[in-house]
């Protein structure tokens, strides 16, 4: 609590789970995510992205599984909650056992509302062939989701930053490059009142 003090400690019983990223709605209810059956805490990959949602007092209201359809392993990255409780996770997946570090064949953002209902799932390829590595999502005050990382071929990455309407569908992709052989990523992002997205990397 605020002086210090332990209010409660839980632990999920996901084998092997690997916890990724923290956040807190508007009711004070603790949501976390991360991967379940992953390979090491060093890797940060597993089979499926798990959330749990806890109340105030550490009382589990819900938790849910998210198993990729194009590829076999993901990489939970962060996550945001909104105004409504609505939560989205982005992350990453890809085939490639044990590599380090993880480099996805795509970005995968998920929503769900308070409730822990799936609203959307969406997945970011690129161009063909290209590697695609999520960091940061944030989410403005009517919906509008925004996905920070990196996309490239085999020998350069561009910073990408991908927008998603309140709907899930994507609205733009932007892609800012450095000069020769490079390999840029995203470390952070923040939006401005206006709507302007700002990264850094």
């Amino acid at each position: 609590n605020a002086t210090g003090q332990e209010e409660w400690i839980r632990a999920h019983d996901s084998l092997s789970g690997v916890a990724a990223s923290l956040a807190v709605d508007p009711s004070g209810n603790v949501l976390v995510a991360g991967v379940g059956d992953g390979y090491g805490w060093w890797s940060g990959q597993g089979d499926f992205i798990q959330m749990m949602k806890y109340s105030m007092a550490g009382d589990l209201l819900w938790a849910r599984q998210y198993r990729d359809q194009e590829n076999a392993l993901v990489r939970v990255s962060d996550m945001v909650v909104d105004r409504l409780g609505n939560a989205y996770v982005t992350g990453s997946s890809g085939q490639w056992y044990m590599t380090m570090p993880f480099i996805g064949d795509s970005i995968v953002t998920l929503k769900y509302d308070a409730n822990g209902v799936s609203q959307w799932v969406e997945h970011y390829s690129g161009v063909a062939g290209s590697k695609n590595e999520a960091s940061s999502v944030l989410v403005d005050v009517v919906g509008n989701v925004f996905v920070a990382g990196a996309s490239g071929l085999a020998q350069r990455s561009d910073f990408l930053t991908v927008k998603y309407q309140p709907s899930g569908n994507e609205e733009w992709d932007a892609h800012a490059t450095g000069e020769g052989t490079s390999f840029e990523s995203v470390s952070d992002m923040t939006l401005d009142a206006a709507g302007n997205v700002y990264i850094t990397g």
